[in-house]
């Protein structure tokens, strides 16, 4: 948790270096709450579904029938069930909230590995083109092409924050793995002296 309360402290710094412990500890942490407040989100949408046996029916033959599509009606029945909850509104604040910490971590984990924080912009749309097949009509060609450079651009982006950190001092700085290199980390302790 102290990793996260230091990426909450630095909401917005876009300098310095980030370890990898920093940054997977964040997130991990980021990722739990996230998934408990979908969890209390989609109560309310499990709930209106079996009280409803004709939505119950057709999401049994759209799985039956190997269709993806529910009927438009029951799709929106089913968003409207989940965006009319507490933890909808929570979904979104914490969402706004978490935003600006987590680009201040991840630029500057790629800071530690010794790489301009600009390398997330190309990383992320990448991750994202995945996306674009849903918002426009694409031919089966193009939606495959843009899903492996998603999948790329997700490979590049998890292998950039597993590597370690750049030795020594870089130009954003000192490794935050050197004991002194930042007295206010986490992980600073006192040195034992001849006493202890």
């Amino acid at each position: 948790m102290k990793w996260f309360i230091k990426c909450f402290k630095q909401y917005v710094d876009f300098k310095g270096r980030a370890r990898r412990r920093e940054f997977w500890w964040f997130t991990l942490i980021n990722f739990i709450i996230m998934f408990v407040i979908v969890i209390f989100m989609m109560v309310p949408m499990v709930k209106g579904m079996l009280n409803d046996p004709e939505m119950m029916e057709a999401i049994n033959d759209a799985g039956i029938s190997g269709s993806s599509a529910l009927d438009e009606e029951y799709t929106m029945q089913m968003y409207s069930l989940m965006m009319h909850t507490t933890a909808f509104y929570v979904y979104c604040v914490y969402g706004l909230l978490i935003l600006l910490p987590s680009l201040a971590v991840t630029v500057r984990r790629l800071h530690d590995t010794g790489r301009s924080g600009w390398w997330f912009v190309p990383l992320y749309i990448g991750m994202l083109l995945n996306n674009v097949t849903s918002l426009f009509s694409c031919s089966a060609g193009v939606k495959i092409v843009l899903m492996l450079i998603s999948l790329a651009a997700a490979i590049v982006f998890i292998v950039f924050m597993f590597l370690d950190s750049q030795e020594g001092e870089n130009k954003w700085g000192p490794n935050p793995k050197d004991f002194f290199a930042d007295d206010a980390s986490p992980e600073h302790e006192e040195l034992p002296t001849a006493e202890n």
